[in-house]
Formats: C-alpha cells, sequence, structure tokens
C-alpha cells in the first residue's frame, strides 16, 4: 500500500490530515493506515482524518484484521480523531470496507465510510 498524508492546522486549530492510499486494502493496508494516522496525529489532538481509499482493491479478512487490533494495539488508537474512509468503489469492494469501518468502529474508533467527499467532509465538521 502507498500512502500519503499531509497535516494542516486551520486558523481556528483545528487539525485535519488528508490521506490518499493506493493499492492492496487488506489487513497489513489497514495496519499501515492507523499506523500512519498514529504519527502524522502525533502532538495533535482532536484530528479529523480524510481517507481516499478511490485506487485501491480491497482484499479484507477480518480474522486477519482482528489480530491487528488486539488489547495491546487498541491502546494506541486515536480515539479522538475522527476518521471518513472515502471509497467510490461498488458491490463487494465497497461492502468490504464498509465491513473494516464497522468492525474498527467496534474497537471505538470514530470512523464512518463515505461514497463521496462532501459527505465525509460535512460528518467531519459535525461537531457532537
Amino acid at each position: 500500500m502507498n500512502i500519503q498524508s499531509k497535516l494542516f492546522i486551520s486558523p481556528d486549530h483545528d487539525n485535519h490530515v488528508i490521506m490518499i492510499a493506493r493499492g492492496i486494502f487488506d489487513a497489513n493496508a489497514v495496519e499501515q493506515i492507523l499506523s500512519e494516522i498514529e504519527f502524522v496525529t502525533t502532538g495533535h489532538l482532536n484530528c479529523k482524518v480524510l481517507i481516499d481509499l478511490i485506487e485501491t482493491e480491497s482484499k479484507i479478512d477480518l480474522a486477519a484484521l482482528d489480530r491487528y487490533t488486539n488489547e495491546e494495539r487498541r491502546a494506541h488508537l486515536r480515539d479522538d480523531c475522527k476518521i471518513a474512509l472515502v471509497s467510490y468503489l461498488e458491490d463487494m469492494q465497497y461492502t468490504q470496507i464498509s465491513a473494516v469501518s464497522a468492525f474498527l468502529a467496534q474497537r471505538g474508533l470514530q470512523i464512518a465510510l463515505f461514497g463521496d467527499v462532501k459527505g465525509a467532509v460535512d460528518w467531519l465538521s459535525y461537531k457532537s
């Protein structure tokens, strides 16, 4: 998986990360993305992370993913960050990425999957 990320700090001191992921989206890629989020957001609270998965091919194995989200790993996950996944993929691949989003949400992450950038940005901007 090839990941490019950029942290932006807006004038109102909100922290935003834009990430573009290309390649095979599998359990290793999810681990790589979560590690990149942890690295990029170190020292920045309440980050809003937009991840564009437009150029990915989903090959998810939830059992393999479960090994990456054990108790020790979960201690390092940023539960103060909101993560929006954007995928224009259809059918089975979208369903697989949706399953990953739900899986990670059950483990405490604020994460959701969107079919378009506008929906993702609206959700990230919403103050609850």
